[in-house]
C-alpha cells in the first residue's frame, strides 16, 4: 500500500472533524444548521445527552482513524506482503465485546435521569396559572397479533363508557 493511500486516510476523518467541529460553532456558511433552540424546559437535557453521544462517538471515530491510517503507513514500508493474522484472538473478540457493552451501559445510567423526569414524572401539561396538571390519555390501544384496537372516548370524555369509538 502506498504512502499517498495512508496519508487519504488520515485526511478524510481531520477534514470531516474539522467539519462538524464547523458545523457546531456555526461558523460561514454553516450557521443555523445545527441544534434548533430549545422550546422546551427539558431541551437542555436532551441537548446535553446529544453532546455526550456526539464526543463519545466521535472520540472512537478519530481514534480509529488515526490507528488505521497509523497501520497502512507502516504496512506501506514493509517489504514482506502478508500480515500477522489474528483469526481466533478470543482476548481481542472479547475486548471488542465488551468495549461497546461498557459504552451502551453508561449511556443507559446516563440518559435514565432525562428519561424519567420526561416520561414518567411530567408527562404533563402546564394550565394556565403555570401548574403541572396530568394528561388525561386520548386513546387506548389493545394489541394482539395481527390486529389493533384503538379506543377513543366518547364525548363525555371518559374511557369505558358505551360512548366509546373503537377503530381496528
Amino acid at each position: 500500500m502506498s504512502r499517498l493511500l495512508s496519508a487519504l486516510l488520515l485526511a478524510i476523518p481531520i477534514l470531516g472533524t474539522l467539519f462538524i467541529v464547523w458545523a457546531i460553532m456555526g461558523w460561514w456558511p454553516l450557521q443555523g444548521h445545527w441544534l434548533p433552540e430549545n422550546i422546551n424546559k427539558y431541551g437542555g437535557i436532551i441537548d446535553q445527552i446529544f453532546y455526550v453521544i456526539l464526543w463519545l462517538t466521535g472520540i472512537i471515530f478519530v481514534a480509529t482513524s488515526l490507528v488505521l491510517a497509523w497501520v497502512t503507513w507502516e504496512g506501506a514500508t514493509r517489504s514482506s506482503g502478508r500480515a500477522p493474522a489474528v483469526h481466533g484472538s478470543h482476548r481481542l473478540e472479547l475486548i471488542w465485546s465488551v468495549i461497546p457493552g461498557v459504552i451502551l451501559v453508561f449511556l443507559s445510567i446516563y440518559q435514565i435521569n432525562a428519561w424519567e423526569i420526561n416520561k414518567m414524572q411530567e408527562p404533563m401539561i402546564e394550565d394556565a396559572d403555570g401548574h403541572a396538571v396530568p394528561v388525561a390519555p386520548s386513546v387506548r390501544v389493545i394489541a394482539r397479533q395481527f390486529d389493533w384496537d384503538f379506543w377513543y372516548p366518547g364525548p363525555d370524555g371518559e374511557f369505558g363508557t358505551v360512548d366509546d369509538i373503537m377503530v381496528t
